[in-house]
Formats: structure tokens, sequence, C-alpha cells
């Protein structure tokens, strides 16, 4: 505990310390530390703990964007469905989600070539394919939205979490699969190319339609609208108030010293 100050400047980030304690009485008490690594954290955390560390002077504004990911951001301020629209939807399957909390509605493309034109044409996109590949990643952060047939799509992983993507996974293992450029469930349903489907990664659920969307809660309450808190919470979003605010006095100001290669300047746009 003495030392989390110190590590936390070092590694410029929370640090989460995994260690082990074995007893055997009568004999010998052992204390191992097993490993020390930057903390995962949730949107609420990464924001509050970035700006946390930037006001007692541990790490510079330029380091925000590394601790403070597209993610991190989908899960604070993305549109949430609104129920009322669910009766307009048609269910078609699940999938294993990456990110939590986002929902959107994209046109569904099966190749690269194709997505690029729908976004060309100012839609959003989502890529289905049965496995991506290493070329694939040139066109993954353009994207809206990634479908994945198989489990196994590190390359799906890495652009969600850079660039705050939103993507099911696995969809074989729920029963669908891709039949002549469509999307078939176990009940025979078909969705086509170019069909507008909706994805919430919350519920790990596609549904065939367009929904209705409402602002996150955090969103409303920054906009000073009318929001339900319970008594833990109020404290909690005027934290995540204060800490948003100078999260965008950071981003949005002239100093792009920190955008060293296309990477950051793709998550600064997102």
């Amino acid at each position: 505990d003495p030392l989390l100050d110190y590590l936390e400047e070092r590694h410029k980030s929370p640090v989460t310390i995994e260690f082990a304690v074995e007893t055997r009485p009568g004999k010998t008490s052992l204390f191992s530390v097993l490993q020390l690594n930057k903390s995962e954290m949730t949107g609420r955390a990464a924001l509050i703990s970035a700006i946390d560390l930037i006001n007692r002077g541990m790490i510079e504004e330029h380091d925000v964007t590394s601790l403070i990911k597209p993610y991190h951001m989908r899960q604070i301020v993305s549109n949430t469905i609104d129920s009322s629209s669910l009766s307009n939807l048609q269910f078609f399957g699940r999938g294993l989600s990456v990110l939590p909390n986002t929902a959107i509605t994209a046109t569904l493309c099966f190749s690269p070539a194709r997505a690029q034109e729908m976004k060309k044409e100012g839609y959003a996109v989502c890529l289905c394919q049965e496995r991506f590949v290493p070329q694939d990643t040139i066109t993954l952060n353009e994207l809206d939205a990634i479908l994945s047939l198989s489990p196994a799509a590190i390359h799906v992983v890495t652009a969600c979490r850079g660039y705050g993507i939103p993507a099911l996974m696995d969809l074989q293992h729920y029963g669908i699969h891709m039949v002549n450029n469509s999307l078939v469930n176990s009940d025979g349903l078909v969705i086509r190319e170019n069909d507008k489907i909706t994805i919430s990664s919350k519920q790990q659920t596609i549904y065939k339609g367009v929904a209705d969307y409402k602002p996150a809660r955090f969103t409303q309450y920054l906009n000073g609208q009318e929001v339900h808190l319970d008594p833990d919470e109020k404290p909690l979003f005027e934290q995540m108030k204060e800490a948003f605010q100078r999260y965008q006095q950071i981003v949005t100001s002239d100093n792009s010293s920190f955008i060293t290669d296309v990477n950051k300047l793709a998550r600064l746009i997102r």
C-alpha cells in the first residue's frame, strides 16, 4: 500500500497487484507477489481515475488518451435502445459480446469492399464474416459494428478495444450460419446483405430492423435534464461530470502533440 503512489506514477495508470498467501499452521506463512499490471477498468473507473491522476500530477494531460479508450466513452455516453421500440424489432439471434453497454443500428455487409462502399454513401455499417484475417484490420477501424461467426477473432477484439466498436462473436455457436451471402438462424429467418440490423451488446442480441434510441442517463445528466438517481449515484454522477468536462477540455484543446500515429488519431476521432 505505501508503494501504490509510486507504482501508479511509474506505470502512468492505476495498477492491479495479484498476490497469494499460504499458511502452514505452526510452521510458516508465505506471501508472494505474482504479477503487477495496468488495471483493466470500466468506463466510469477509467474516466474518474485518469482525471484524478492528472489532478495529482502523476501523469501528463497527453497520457489521458492511453487510459481512456473509445470503448470506455461508449460505455458512458452511448445511446440505449428505447424499450418501446423492441416490439418493432424481430429477434434474430445471439453472440458473444466484446464490449458491454453499447447498441447500434447498421447496414449489414459481407465483404470489406461492400462495407467501404456503404460507408462512403454515409451509412452506418456492420461487417459480418465467417473469420477475420490480418488484412481486414485496414477496414475494421472504419466500421460501426462487427459480427464474427467464429470465436477465434483476435483482430476483431483488438479493433473493438482500440476503437470502441461493438461486436458479437461466435454466432455459429448460437445456430447462426452464412448461406448465399445471407445470415440464417436456427428457425430459418434470413437477413440479407444491405438489410438493417440492430445489435445490443448488453443483451448480446441481434435484431432485424431499426430501433429507436434514447440518450444514456449520464448524457441526460450532463445536459441538465431530470434523471432519477439513487442516493449513492448522486456523488458518483457529479464526480463523473467534472471528470468528463476536464477530459473534453484536454482532447479538444489546440495541443495535438500527443497524436503521434494514425491509431491515436483514429481513437481521438472516435
